[in-house]
This record gives C-alpha cells, sequence and structure tokens, in this order.
C-alpha cells in the first residue's frame, strides 16, 4: 500500500515537472502567438510601458481540503498613482496548468474575483490530501496574470495554498 502512495507522488511530481516545462516553452512563444481565452476573446499582446501592479489575495489563509472552495482576488493597479485598472483582464492559474484557468475582468475598484474548487478533474493532475513530506499537506501555487495592454506591461502575482 505504501509503495503505491509512492508512485502515485512520484508520478505527480514528474507530471508538475512536465507541466512546468509546457509552461516555460509556451511563455517563450507566447508573444508571437494570439491566445484566446474561452468568452472572452483575443488578448491583445501590445504591451505598453507603464508598470502594473497586481496583488494576489487568497482565502481562506489555512490548509483546505478537497471540496472547498479558495477565494482568490486579484487587485491590478497603476505602480505609481495606485489607481485601480477597471476592466481589464486577468487570468487566474493553478500549480502553472494553463488547461485549470478562469480569466476575470477587474471591477470599479480593480478587483478581478474567482472562487476556486478544490477539485480533482479528469484534465488537470489535480490535489493530493496530505501528500506531503510527513503528511503534512501539499503546497500549491496559484498566479494571477494580468496580459497587460496598449498602456500597461504584463504583470503576475504568485500565491501559496495547502490542501491537507
Amino acid at each position: 500500500m505504501r509503495h503505491s502512495f509512492i508512485m502515485s507522488t512520484q508520478r505527480i511530481r514528474i507530471r508538475r515537472i512536465v507541466w512546468l516545462v509546457l509552461f516555460l516553452g509556451i511563455c517563450s512563444v507566447v508573444g508571437a502567438l494570439q491566445l484566446l481565452w474561452p468568452g472572452v476573446g483575443p488578448i491583445s499582446h501590445a504591451q505598453g510601458t507603464a508598470d502594473a501592479f497586481v496583488d494576489l489575495r487568497i482565502t481562506p489563509a489555512r490548509t483546505v481540503n478537497i471540496g472547498d472552495t479558495l477565494h482568490v482576488v486579484a487587485t491590478v493597479t497603476d505602480r505609481v498613482s495606485g489607481v485601480p485598472l477597471v476592466g481589464r483582464r486577468v487570468a487566474f492559474v493553478y500549480n502553472e496548468e494553463w488547461n485549470y484557468r478562469a480569466v476575470a475582468i477587474t471591477d470599479s475598484s480593480g478587483r478581478a474575483v474567482w472562487d476556486m474548487p478544490v477539485t480533482n478533474r479528469a484534465t488537470s493532475s489535480g490535489f493530493v490530501e496530505g501528500g506531503g513530506s510527513h503528511n503534512s499537506g501539499t503546497d500549491y501555487g496559484l498566479r494571477a496574470v494580468f496580459f497587460g495592454d496598449d498602456t500597461y506591461a504584463r504583470q503576475e502575482a504568485l500565491g501559496f495554498f495547502k490542501v491537507g
């Protein structure tokens, strides 16, 4: 039983490494591609020079279990003035897997919100409860990506959560 658990954990780690390598490869050519997100149309890859700032908040700030929901908020503002950037697209990506994502538009306070279900899907490597070292839970990364526009350059923020 323990041997199969270790093999399963190793397979998940290998999948994560493969996804990371694929992600880095995609990032290197994304400027040359027209990337489409379902339901919101094409994303402009014209990049401005102004600096935006992305702040990422994930709640609850405790270990969650499969079946829970994380409340994820990315706030996009002008880095210099602090003015919220309204109507901007923000992509949320779990564990660098572009197939597990959501896209939200910033509101009047520059906030893009996603309620992320902590579930295992067939198209994702999924979550492991208590799969970390010493059965203490497993850490996962969540990235908020503002792709930039004609005025602002691309910015990202990275946050972490634990499934236990």
